[in-house]
């Protein structure tokens, strides 16, 4: 319960971040309904922009692998969708994270 506030501090979020690098997949999913509601503060804040990158990157890391591992078509998709609530909020606020100066960061991440 404390992701969020550690996320927005400048030693917290290297914390946060090397615990998603770490976790394993179940324990990364918990992870992330953590930011469910803080999605557009943490983009728009100078650490918690750094945690929502290390999200995306993860997860996107950890989707190609098991389908590269399993063989089964698809399974990225399936894991991707654990990050959707991070990439329907940048969606919906493309037009002002783009002129952000965190935001755009997190834009070109994705």
């Amino acid at each position: 319960g404390n992701m969020l506030l550690l996320s927005l501090q400048m030693y917290g979020c290297r914390v946060v971040q090397k615990a998603l690098e770490s976790l394993d997949y179940d324990d990364l999913c918990e992870l992330l309904q953590e930011f469910d509601s803080y999605v557009l503060t943490c983009i728009q804040d100078q650490n918690g922009n750094h945690v929502m990158q290390k999200c995306i990157e993860v997860m996107s890391v950890k989707a190609k692998d098991a389908e590269a591992r399993s063989g089964e078509v698809g399974l990225s998709i399936s894991m991707a969708q654990r990050i959707q609530f991070i990439v329907d909020d940048v969606l919906a606020n493309v037009k002002t994270l783009c002129c952000h100066p965190y935001g755009c960061r997190v834009l070109q991440r994705m």
